[in-house]
């Protein structure tokens, strides 16, 4: 928690009017943290802008930093793809940023595995080099993804939180292409989000997409992990929605509700 201030810590005591628990210091930091991380490196010079000039609202962008091993294999999990299924986006161009200068044998090689394990996606895929990297044989590569979100779902009072739980991404991207199906067809009935594994971060994504007349009653599961998905859905579309995910042999939990109160 290197961004957060004693000021930070005495504001927070000053709101709960006792000493927080190191627990909640940590997912009340999980949940601003990107906020301390502007206030900290970026001038606001740079945050005037951004606000000014804000992305289309339907454009979709989400990332990863992965990192490969000697055997040029990602060396971990690969969620980038789950992040837009989750969504019911087909994202149209992943980009690959290399921090380092890998061997001909190895770009081709994780070059010809994502393309055969996306080609259902029909997305475009891009690589970028740091002109002064280093050549090595391992190192880290930043991931882009870029999607469009042609569906607006409007999250209201009355609409059913539900939990997925998926498992870890493997090398086939099967869980990825069947989470996609279920999103498209359920279509504008439901909204997703790929969870983080983390209380406040996965607190933060939900707080951070509702209107501020609204509010969230819900109950996390006591043990839940990174991939897992909440579902924001209609509930006159829930149990046709919790079929669907449990046909697909996935879990299914109502964990909350929207609330007007």
């Amino acid at each position: 928690m290197e961004f957060i201030t004693s000021q930070d810590l005495d504001f927070i005591k000053q709101i709960l009017r006792r000493e927080p628990s190191k627990k909640e210091v940590k997912i009340l930091y999980e949940m601003l943290e990107q906020v301390f991380i502007q206030r900290e490196l970026l001038p606001s010079r740079y945050v005037d802008q951004l606000k000014k000039y804000p992305s289309p609202d339907n454009l979709v962008v989400h990332y990863e930093i992965r990192n490969v091993n000697s055997r040029s294999d990602w060396n971990h999990p690969c969620y980038l793809l789950r992040k837009f299924a989750i969504q019911g986006i087909k994202p149209i161009q992943l980009s690959f940023i290399w921090l380092f200068r890998p061997t001909k044998t190895c770009l081709h090689k994780l070059d010809r595995f994502e393309k055969n394990k996306i080609n259902i996606f029909q997305t475009k895929i891009t690589h970028h080099f740091i002109n002064d990297a280093s050549k090595k044989k391992s190192g880290k590569v930043i991931a882009f993804g870029i999607g469009i979100q042609d569906i607006d779902f409007r999250i209201s009072s009355g609409q059913s939180i539900g939990w997925i739980s998926i498992p870890k991404p493997g090398l086939t991207y099967k869980h990825e292409k069947m989470i996609l199906e279920i999103m498209k067809i359920k279509g504008k009935n439901i909204k997703g989000y790929m969870l983080e594994g983390q209380y406040g971060m996965d607190l933060r994504k939900l707080i951070t997409s509702i209107s501020p007349l609204i509010s969230l009653k819900i109950s996390f599961p006591k043990s839940y992990k990174k991939g897992d998905a909440f579902i924001i859905s209609e509930k006159f579309d829930r149990n046709k929605l919790k079929n669907s995910v449990e046909k697909a042999r996935y879990a299914f939990k109502t964990i909350g509700e929207v609330s007007s109160d």
